[in-house]
């Protein structure tokens, strides 16, 4: 078995190749927290107030997490290719276990020379890491220590990432890989499986209207606990619709941003706006993959701000915390979501060789296919935008509702805009120079000249 994964992956590692750049940065992310994590035990005698371990601890765990949730869309692109290829697999005689682990082995190869690559390369980040959370927080808490190579911290990254890959790509083909998979009408669906996605989004929907609810009266009742049990339930249940709201989208999706596409775009005349718009169309899986990543996170750096930085939590070290906040909670899942969606990117962009090859044979010029591209990025990122701000738009007005109860919190709308807008931006150069870089490799290696 071991054997026939090597071969595989050999056989197939051009398509693999895809998944490089997000395990890549996933394993500097953790090589960063676990090689200052190293050295902090390495100099206990210095932290004179307590060794803030789980600090750095926390974001290994919340990277982690997010990476096992993000290699199900990778998951789901690649089995898309590998297809027809793993439908002879099954009518020889391979089962879904089987099928499964030889996937997932595949995966474990991937995430193993990511890791130490990337583990490798955190040495460079862990300094300066180091340093800003030392100048922001102050020495008190974060002494001056050596930051130094550490081989540890390379074993456990290696060890960590590789076992979130495997675990996840397992279970992630395991579900996908249903007897529909091997069928050869792409329309059948799994009647089971759609009854329970329904359920899910009915319960969704059910604990959305109870915290939409309960959020609006709480302020209105005379409760045991005073204002300050009030706002600890408000607060809270804004957090639990921003996870609602993930689901939300991850229910609806790609529905809800093909409606969007056909209401802003369905009226442009010029060529590039018209062929990107159906490219867009065609690549459901990579729509829905974009929409479901950058949502996520723009959804949870509004959540935070609103929270964290407009008095919700009150007190002189409000804005400090919301730092360490986003530094140990945030930054990391958001590098490893933004390098998600490079991978996913060159995933699709492999299909796209025979699009742009048909587009070729018609007389559409390398600089028409720049234009195409640079229209799908827009489109990409307009749709998530006005999802987020949707999204956001709700938790302004629950947010409001506090302000409207509290002196403690002062609503600033610009805080439910700027994140959607600026990940928004962030999407659209990222998809846009994935793209074309791709494009100028495939000229260069087919001897063409843009």
């Amino acid at each position: 078995m071991l054997k026939l994964i090597y071969y595989q992956y050999i056989f197939r590692k051009s398509e693999w190749l895809g998944a490089f750049p997000v395990l890549t940065v996933a394993g500097i992310v953790a090589g960063t927290c676990f090689t200052i994590l190293f050295n902090i035990l390495a100099n206990t005698e210095v932290f004179i107030q307590e060794i803030p371990v789980p600090l750095f601890v926390a974001p290994i765990f919340f990277s982690g997490l997010t990476l096992f949730f993000l290699i199900s869309i990778l998951i789901k692109l690649l089995l898309n290719i590998f297809k027809k290829e793993y439908r002879i697999w099954y009518i020889l005689g391979a089962n879904r276990w089987q099928l499964s682990i030889l996937i997932g082995g595949q995966f474990t190869i991937v995430a193993l020379i990511s890791s130490f690559i990337g583990s490798i390369l955190s040495i460079l980040p862990a300094k300066g890491y180091y340093t800003l959370i030392q100048g922001r927080v102050g020495e008190k808490y974060f002494p001056s220590i050596p930051i130094h190579f550490s081989f540890l911290a390379v074993v456990f990254t290696m060890i960590t990432l590789t076992g979130v890959c495997f675990i996840s790509a397992l279970y992630n083909v395991y579900i996908l890989l249903d007897e529909n998979y091997f069928t050869d009408d792409d329309r059948v669906q799994n009647k089971i499986s759609k009854v329970r996605k329904n359920f899910i989004f009915g319960i969704n929907l059910f604990l959305w209207l109870s915290l939409i609810i309960g959020s609006i009266m709480v302020p209105y009742l005379d409760l045991p606990g005073g204002i300050t049990y009030k706002l600890s339930f408000m607060s809270s249940a804004i957090f639990y619709l921003l996870v609602i709201h993930i689901f939300f989208v991850k229910h609806l999706s790609p529905w809800i941003e093909l409606k969007i596409l056909r209401i802003l775009f369905s009226n442009g005349r010029n060529f590039a706006t018209i062929i990107s718009r159906w490219n867009v169309i065609e690549k459901k899986n990579f729509l829905s993959s974009v929409t479901i990543s950058m949502v996520t996170a723009i959804t949870l750096i509004t959540g935070l701000l609103l929270i964290s930085n407009n008095g919700i939590r009150s007190g002189a070290e409000q804005s400090k915390e919301m730092y360490i906040s986003f530094l140990f909670y945030l930054a990391s899942p958001l590098f490893i979501i933004v390098s998600n969606i490079i991978s996913v990117t060159i995933i699709i962009s492999r299909q796209e060789k025979s699009i742009n090859s048909r587009l070729e044979i018609i007389g559409v010029s390398n600089t028409q296919i720049i234009k195409i591209k640079l229209f799908e990025s827009i489109i990409y990122s307009v749709i998530v935008f006005i999802i987020s701000l949707l999204l956001n738009t709700i938790i302004s007005l629950l947010v409001v509702n506090i302000a409207n109860y509290t002196d403690l919190l002062i609503f600033d709308a610009k805080y439910s805009l700027l994140p959607a807008l600026i990940v928004s931006l962030i999407l659209c150069i990222t998809i846009f120079f994935t793209k074309i870089i791709i494009v100028f490799y495939n000229c260069r290696k087919s001897g063409r000249v843009i």
